[in-house]
């Protein structure tokens, strides 16, 4: 049996292997190629992206890839991802293809100083090959999911109400693009005030303006499902919601947050209500999100009905 790792080649056909091999591994959040050519297209080029094929007996059955991070960059950190397809488990290939990525990146300007990866508690055997290698968790996310079937508002009405009485109304921002002609600028601004204050284990990194603006024309983008908060003229408040590649019943929080000076006025809960009757109007069954597990956003959550689901893994490995 011979083995080769090389560059992956982005063109339509690996981009479909690649898709159907991370889908194999994940089939309770598949992917699509459309989605994956985009990010790689939209990459920033200051950050270092470079993705590998492993190739066995001239048939692609994993790849990893490593990056720096536009949105928390560390000079010399990179983060480090492996997919191995599920029938080729347990031979050895992600210690492979780490020692090949982990060869060219020490040639790498500048070098490492530390490596990040993120995966699923569920995933024992990826925990277990990344402890292997020293690397330790530094944060968890704590997932959870909504099932809107039989979803009553009714005991959370009072808190929209607070929200309300406390003088705040809350858009949409498809509305707010026809009343508000710096709508771009503003929306950027409270959601990098809103990221900067998430718990992380690195700072965020300001994304640059025409980067951010990016998101307007992705096709999962929903202007009518996203929610501004708005306390007179000024922007205090957002949930918004993003639609899930192949997955029609199922939509995903993208960012929740609401400026310091605002908290406790219930703002958060109603903005949260706003986007479950968005799911109710359009047949959307579940909502799912994540938050660092100790954010009160997570104990919200949790209050107004959602579930644990496995949470995700930051790890980091000192060089």
């Amino acid at each position: 049996m011979t083995y080769t790792i090389r560059p992956f080649n982005p063109v339509q056909e690996e981009y479909e292997i690649l898709v159907d091999l991370h889908n194999a591994y994940w089939p309770d959040r598949p992917d699509v190629a459309r989605d994956w050519q985009m990010a790689d297209e939209r990459w920033n080029p200051k950050y270092l992206f470079q993705r590998y094929v492993y190739e066995q007996d001239g048939t692609i059955v994993a790849f990893g890839q490593a990056n720096e991070s536009p949105w928390n960059y560390v000079e010399g950190q990179y983060h480090l991802e492996f997919h191995v397809h599920p029938e080729h488990l347990g031979q050895g290939i992600k210690q492979r293809l780490y020692e090949h990525i982990d060869q060219i990146l020490r040639q790498h300007t500048p070098k490492p100083t530390s490596y990040a990866a993120y995966t699923r508690e569920d995933k024992e055997e990826l925990v277990a090959f990344l402890k292997s290698l020293d690397f330790a968790i530094v944060q968890r996310e704590a997932v959870s999911e909504i099932d809107m079937d039989g979803f009553d508002p009714t005991p959370f009405a009072s808190h929209a109400e607070r929200a309300k009485k406390n003088g705040i109304i809350i858009y949409t921002l498809a509305e707010l693009m026809e009343i508000c002609s710096d709508w771009r600028q503003r929306n950027y601004d409270l959601i990098l005030a809103i990221i900067n204050e998430i718990p992380g284990p690195e700072t965020s990194t300001p994304q640059p303006i025409d980067e951010f603006y990016k998101i307007y024309d992705h096709p999962n983008y929903i202007p009518d499902g996203w929610f501004i908060a708005l306390d007179g003229e000024e922007w205090v408040g957002n949930s918004s919601l993003w639609k899930v590649s192949g997955q029609d019943d199922r939509l995903d929080v993208n960012v929740t947050g609401v400026l310091p000076s605002h908290r406790r006025k219930g703002i958060a809960t109603a903005l949260k209500l706003k986007t479950f009757e968005y799911a109710l109007r359009h047949g959307v069954r579940y909502i799912k999100t994540g938050n660092e597990e100790n954010n009160p956003m997570y104990d919200l959550n949790l209050m107004l009905g959602f579930k644990p689901k496995p949470g995700w893994l930051t790890f980091r490995k000192e060089l």
